[in-house]
């Protein structure tokens, strides 16, 4: 039990509220605990909260060990957490495991008992109270300096309220005077319907392509029965669903399923727009936002791998000029459709845009290459280069070979427009070639 006050004039558990000692309390686990035998009790403000943990206590006499603690808000919400707790020991025919759990004002008037020797409480249970203040105050706090003025904006919030006159008072602490009280007064007029969403946003983290639900919860906070006809998304990768009209009772509530259905990779933002007979807020909205990623991308580029062009070299544009199904950036021919990528000459270009292919069979008089099918040793027009001479019985049929024949050879069928290669023949092959033609030509001549 925590209180805020001092002093106990009843030894045992009562219903809350209750006028007698302790009074300012809240009774986490009322039941006769006995920290002064074994335990230790802690109290830590972090950032905006207070929190109170009961490490180990036992109960009475020195018997069992609990672990549970309490977390105050500074907007009133209060939190109980219970970690490890222990069963109650049977004393004199008392009631094993039976707990009260609650909290109560200052003056023993106003309380709420969540339990009562009641067995309610387990290991890993938390509950949470949350008081709906009807006139709120912002900023809840600042500093004014000497001369200046400073300005509270007073909310009122009358969902949940039956018609009728609220009355209350804004407590002002300030550090010059006793504490202020602000009288607020509230007037709530004929009964309507209301409506509440349990957050205004939903928050899809990461989604492996594929579908994801989260739940929206809704409650019907008005006097008359709240209706909600429809629900809109304005993207396409979130869906509700549920069907429509929805009818809730006062203060009952529903749970929607909402869907994230990811087209493709990316971070995905909307907003989700419910439709109701709320005459203060008939349309009331949330934001959605959502991300998918692959499961498998081995180039890093933000495709996935099933579905990338190029799945071993990054190209995130996933351009292809040629529309056959295979990226630029990997295409052996960009610009001409090569489905089949076949490099017979192993050029590092395709078949269908080669120039010279060097193709299988193909005598077509080009310098030969690695893996071509040309016998290394053959030139022209099948004679090798030890049969041509001036003892040669075929002189004629001999050709020469080097960069501009080839050329010459591959525009009658053969290699058109070949290049020169690595290992062809140059230059000074062709200018030898022509000088031995002309000795050859002068010799017939004489002859």
């Amino acid at each position: 039990m925590l209180s805020f006050e001092r002093g106990n004039t009843t030894p045992l558990a009562q219903f809350l509220p209750d006028p007698r000692r302790p009074n300012g309390l809240i009774a986490l686990l009322w039941s006769d605990l006995d920290p002064g035998n074994g335990g230790m009790v802690y109290h830590e403000r972090r950032e905006d909260r207070f929190i109170v943990q009961y490490d180990g206590v036992p109960y009475f006499p020195a018997t069992g060990a609990n672990t549970f603690e309490a977390v105050l808000h500074p907007d009133g919400a209060i939190e109980l957490g219970y970690r490890d707790l222990d069963p109650l020991p049977p004393l004199r025919g008392m009631w094993p495991d039976f707990y009260t759990t609650g909290i109560e004002d200052a003056t023993g008037k106003e309380g709420l008992t969540l339990a009562y020797n009641r067995p309610r409480l387990t290991n890993d249970f938390a509950i949470r109270l949350e008081f709906l203040l009807w006139a709120k105050g912002t900023p809840a706090e600042g500093v004014v300096l000497a001369g200046e003025q400073g300005h509270i904006e007073v909310t009122f919030d009358a969902r949940g309220k039956n018609a009728g006159t609220y009355e209350g008072d804004l407590l002002l602490t300030i550090n010059s005077q006793d504490r202020i009280k602000l009288p607020v007064r509230l007037v709530v007029g004929e009964d309507a319907p209301g409506i509440r969403l349990g957050t205004e946003r939903l928050d899809f983290l990461t989604v492996v392509a594929t579908e994801q639900r989260l739940d929206l919860s809704i409650e019907s906070v008005g006097s008359l029965p709240l209706e909600i006809t429809g629900i809109d998304a304005d993207n396409e990768a979130f869906r509700v669903d549920a069907a429509f009209p929805l009818t809730l009772a006062p203060g009952e509530g529903a749970t929607l399923p909402v869907l994230f259905l990811p087209p493709e990779t990316g971070t995905f933002e909307g907003t989700l727009t419910l439709h109701s007979n709320d005459p203060s807020d008939p349309e009331v909205t949330l934001t959605l936002q959502g991300q998918a990623v692959c499961q498998d991308d081995r180039d890093n580029d933000g495709v996935c791998t099933d579905e990338d062009n190029c799945p071993s070299r990054p190209n995130p544009d996933q351009a292809d000029s040629d529309g056959d199904g295979l990226g630029d950036v990997c295409d052996l021919c960009p610009t001409t459709s090569d489905p089949d990528q076949n490099d017979t000459d192993a050029d590092g270009f395709g078949d269908a845009c080669d120039a010279c292919p060097d193709e299988a069979g193909q005598e077509d008089g080009c310098p030969p290459m690695a893996g071509s099918d040309e016998t290394p040793e053959t030139t022209g027009t099948g004679a090798t280069s030890e049969e041509v001479g001036p003892e040669s019985a075929d002189a004629e049929s001999a050709q020469p070979t080097g960069e501009a024949f080839d050329a010459e050879v591959g525009e009658s069928g053969g290699c058109g427009g070949c290049q020169a290669r690595p290992g062809a023949p140059g230059g000074e092959s062709f200018l030898f070639s022509l000088l031995f033609l002309l000795a050859l030509s002068l010799r017939r001549s004489r002859g």
